[in-house]
């Protein structure tokens, strides 16, 4: 769901610690809770899936990203497919 520019999961969710609990957190760092939703908050896309797999380790605007080619280096990506840069939003070779 995308709300303002904001990746969100509706999880009813009122608090950080139960956004942490969820799926939607392990995977794609919607660890913070704003209202009854789960959104990514500074931080949150270190510990997730996205950023071991595709190097999306910086949260930016409400979405998890790569920023850095730091964040590419040290993803799956990179080493299995060689998807080792930061350009614009992702990973490239």
């Amino acid at each position: 769901m995308m709300v303002f520019g904001l990746v969100t999961a509706n999880t009813g969710c009122k608090t950080d610690a139960a956004c942490h609990d969820t799926d939607a957190c392990a995977f794609y760092g919607l660890c913070t809770a704003r209202g009854t939703k789960c959104v990514v908050g500074e931080g949150d896309c270190a510990a997730s899936v996205i950023c071991r797999n595709e190097g999306l380790c910086t949260a930016v605007e409400g979405r998890c990203r790569a920023v850095e080619d730091d964040d590419c280096k040290r993803s799956e990506g990179c080493r299995h497919e060689g998807k080792c840069r930061a350009v614009g939003t992702g990973c490239v070779r």
